[in-house]
């Protein structure tokens, strides 16, 4: 049986020479180096492109950004990146805001309206 010491001293490269990682090490560097100010940024573009170019009022607007502002607290304090949020994760901050926030269902597709557009 490997002991901790034994593992920690494999090098994977010679362990599995074949598996080129270069890829998922260059996207994991590209999505550390991403933001959630330059999220925002990009989403406050997304909400004066495709949302006001149907003229939304400034109050929708202001719902959206909100809406988007209280996820992605709901991330930091998760741990999680926003760049990196899976599906599973989303279901955890329905999860969440059922459980305890104890939002209405209303309030709750609400929410989730705004993520979905946030990652599309």
């Amino acid at each position: 049986m490997l002991t901790k010491q034994d593992m920690q001293s494999i090098d994977i490269a010679t362990v599995t020479p074949e598996i080129d990682i270069s890829a998922e090490v260059k996207e994991l560097t590209s999505i550390s180096s991403v933001t959630t100010e330059d999220l925002l940024s990009v989403f406050a573009e997304f909400l004066d492109i495709d949302v006001s170019a149907g003229d939304a009022a400034s109050d929708t607007l202001k719902t959206y950004r909100r809406q988007l502002q209280q996820f992605l607290l709901w991330c930091d304090r998760s741990s999680l990146h926003p760049a990196s949020v899976s599906k599973d994760n989303v279901k955890y901050y329905r999860r969440w805001m059922i459980k305890t926030k104890k939002y209405k269902p209303a309030t709750i597709a609400l929410k989730l309206a705004v993520v979905r557009r946030f990652y599309q």
